[in-house]
C-alpha cells in the first residue's frame, strides 16, 4: 500500500512538474512541445529537442530507476515514438536500452536508419516513413505491422508515397498508412 501511495504521489507531482515547464515558456526557456503519459511516467520532448522524463523507465538502461523530478536523458530530437525509439534532427533513426529484435542489451543507442521523417509504434517494433515516401518495418513479429521479425530496418516495396503512418492499438499489431493519393 505504502508503494502505491507513493506511485500516486509520484504521479501528481509528475503532472504537477509538466504544467510548471509548460508555464516556463512565457519566460523564454524551453515550451512543452508534445508528452506522453503511461503507466510508469511522464516523457516529455521540448521546443529545443530535448527529452525529459519523470517516473519510471525513461533511463534506457535502467528502467527500474524512479525519477522524482523530470530528468534529461536525449537531446537534438524530433520525435519520440517510445523511451526507447526516436528520430533526432539530422533525420537519423535510433533504438536505445533493448532490441528486441535482436535481443540484445544496448550499450549506447544504435542507429538503425535515416533520413527518417516520422515513426510510429514502440521497442518491440514499428514502422518508419523516410523524406521519399518510402516504408519500413523493424522488430518483433506482430509489434512492427507483419507477421514477420525484422531484425534490421527493412523497406516495405509493396507500399510507396507513405505521408504517415500510425498504430492501432496498444501492442502495435496493426498500423494504418496514410499515402499521398489518400
Amino acid at each position: 500500500m505504502k508503494e502505491k501511495v507513493k506511485r500516486i504521489l509520484g504521479m501528481l507531482l509528475a503532472v504537477i512538474c509538466v504544467v510548471a515547464f509548460a508555464a516556463c515558456a512565457n519566460f523564454g526557456v524551453e515550451e512543452v512541445a508534445d508528452y506522453n503519459l503511461t503507466s510508469l511516467g511522464i516523457t516529455v520532448r521540448s521546443n529545443k529537442g530535448n527529452v525529459y522524463y519523470i517516473g519510471q523507465g525513461g533511463n534506457m538502461n535502467n528502467h527500474d530507476k524512479f525519477a522524482e523530478s523530470l530528468t534529461k536523458y536525449l537531446e537534438n530530437v524530433k520525435q519520440v515514438v517510445s523511451s526507447e525509439v526516436w528520430v533526432d534532427n539530422n533525420g537519423d533513426l535510433y533504438l536505445g536500452g533493448y532490441d528486441f529484435a535482436n535481443s540484445e542489451a544496448l550499450a549506447e543507442p544504435k542507429k538503425i536508419g535515416s533520413n527518417i521523417v516520422m515513426a510510429n509504434g514502440n521497442e518491440m517494433g514499428f514502422l518508419a516513413v523516410d523524406k521519399n515516401g518510402n516504408l519500413y518495418s523493424y522488430g518483433k513479429e506482430k509489434h512492427n505491422g507483419f507477421d514477420k521479425e525484422f531484425k534490421e530496418l527493412t523497406k516495405i516495396d509493396d507500399v510507396k508515397d507513405v505521408v504517415k503512418v500510425s498504430s492501432l492499438g496498444p501492442s502495435n499489431s496493426l498500423f494504418v498508412t496514410l499515402t499521398k493519393d489518400g
